[in-house]
């Protein structure tokens, strides 16, 4: 098992097939010594402990400043010699089975509530910051009556993920309760285009199969070329196995098996099982053992707001060789150095042995590595050997029973 070569750094591709560089995750060595995420991990019994660490370092978690710099350039990408309406999507209060009109009789967007409303706050300050660079291209939230003046033809409603495409649907609904919007709509006067961070592709196809129109061929206008999509990451809901791993399905059986958590958002709304988190907001879709509070649960992200402490755990560097920090290791770090001194290097061999997913057991190697434990290729070095022996001369060996023994001479005939 040689560690040259291997990157540490998360990794995604984007729905134009390039790397993109700069997303976080957890490591084994951030999760150890966390005494918030331990407390959270105590509510959980000693089998599922492992899978509730796994969960953890399979999620992904983009900072502010990546997500405005990445919505600054996302924008400006679109190509259109007309002006550009920009709207952040919002939920709209209503009632069930009501649909609440966007512009109000007078054509303008209505009143937005003054307290805090999460992800849209930031969305709206990225739009009015757009707006200000470019004023004569953007138009911030404009009213129907200014749009129609400024011959708009582009129609931007921007979020920070699409799920299952509920929200951006409800929405759009809203904005087509207008027949000005409605009838531009309908003579492919404007374009839509939704602008998000990540998106499934199944919340795509909700989103276009919502809004009104026909695809059929014969059309002038087909809906499907009336509406767009820019995403930085694009994902099949379905592919679970892509996003927590080999071992998808003991995490979800974790996350189902939490009944002190509401069904609706065991897996997230919408059954989504999203892995990715921004840290000015935690989106509902994913695992809700994460984010939803209870009598009898904890969330580890209470209120969907992701704590101070684990956005400076995210910044942190990771441990450094030497000195006394490998005086007392995990478990499961004694456990890899055992099989790495009896000479096992194959990753697939070592997650088997010790029960645990493959992205587990390269993060829990890396910190090894970083500890000075394990060489580059994967061997023990002289300090593993030391730190493995301080830490099993620990243990205590189980002492055998005696009080049950019998004699063999007192055994006849069995």
């Amino acid at each position: 098992m040689s560690l040259e070569g291997r990157s540490t750094v998360p990794l995604a591709r984007n729905d134009r097939g390039n790397l993109v560089i700069g997303m976080k995750k957890l490591s084994v060595a951030k999760i150890a010594r966390s005494p918030e995420i331990e407390k959270w991990l105590d509510q959980f019994s000693t089998v599922q402990r492992p899978i509730a660490e796994s969960l953890l370092l399979h999620l992904r978690f983009v900072s502010r400043d990546e997500y405005s710099e990445w919505l600054r350039l996302a924008v400006g990408s679109i190509e259109s010699d007309a002006s550009f309406a920009l709207f952040a999507i919002r939920k709209l209060d209503a009632q069930e089975g009501q649909v609440v009109p966007y512009f109000d009789a007078g054509g303008n967007p209505t009143f937005r509530p003054p307290q805090t409303l999460g992800s849209e706050d930031l969305v709206y300050s990225l739009i009015s910051n757009i707006v200000r660079g470019d004023s004569s291209r953007f138009l911030d939230h404009p009213g129907l009556d200014q749009m129609r003046e400024e011959g708009v033809r582009n129609v931007v409603l921007i979020d920070d993920s699409i799920g299952s495409g509920d929200r951006v649907t409800s929405f759009m609904r809203s904005m087509m309760q207008s027949k000005s919007l409605l009838s531009w709509w309908s003579y492919g006067l404007i374009r839509f285009t939704i602008v998000s961070y990540a998106r499934t592709r199944e919340g795509e196809k909700v989103v276009v199969r919502s809004m009104v129109g026909s695809n059929h061929p014969k059309r002038i206008f087909p809906k499907a070329t009336k509406i767009g999509f820019k995403s930085e990451r694009v994902y099949a809901g379905s592919d679970l196995k892509l996003r927590w791993g080999k071992r998808y399905e003991d995490i979800l059986h974790l996350c189902e098996s939490v009944k002190k958590v509401d069904r609706m958002f065991r897996l997230g709304y919408g059954g989504i099982m999203a892995n990715l988190v921004f840290h000015h907001s935690v989106p509902n879709n994913i695992p809700g053992i994460l984010h939803r509070s209870s009598q009898r649960w904890t969330a580890l992200f209470p209120n969907r707001s992701l704590p101070e402490w684990i956005i400076e755990l995210l910044e942190e560097e990771g441990w450094s060789a030497g000195g006394s920090a490998w005086e007392k290791l995990s478990q499961p770090m004694v456990e890899l150095l055992l099989y790495v001194k009896k000479g096992v290097r194959n990753w697939a061999v070592l997650a088997q042995r010790m029960g645990r997913d493959e992205d587990y057991i390269e993060s829990l190697v890396a910190q090894a590595v970083d500890l000075g434990l394990i060489s580059d290729k994967g061997r023990i070095t002289i300090s593993g050997m030391d730190a493995y022996y301080a830490n099993t001369r620990q243990i205590k060996q189980k002492a055998y029973d005696y009080s049950l023994y019998f004699p063999s001479s007192w055994c006849a005939g069995w």
